[in-house]
């Protein structure tokens, strides 16, 4: 009996107000689409903050590390060759 009571009310409390139920229905299933589309989006913002991250301290990182270290390494090598010995 309650529940009749609060659908009446809310469907008159709509026809007072001039209010298509349907369109409001309409609005909120297209308000909680936009809704998931952000958090969707935030997720995937957050989801390529952390591939970035491994990029720079993972494994793909430590190559890049390890690889930038043997080219100094090759480049001091290279630079001793032609420096003058002190003595």
């Amino acid at each position: 009996m309650l529940d009749y009571w609060k659908s009446t009310e809310q469907s008159n409390f709509a026809k007072k107000c001039k209010v298509d139920t349907r369109l409001l229905s309409k609005d909120l299933a297209d308000i909680n689409k936009e809704i998931v589309k952000d958090e969707k989006q935030r997720i995937l913002a957050e989801d390529n903050k952390e591939t970035n991250k491994e990029k720079n301290t993972g494994i793909e990182g430590l190559h890049k590390r390890e690889n930038l270290w043997l080219a100094y390494e090759k480049w001091m090598k290279e630079i001793n060759k032609y420096q003058k010995p002190d003595s």
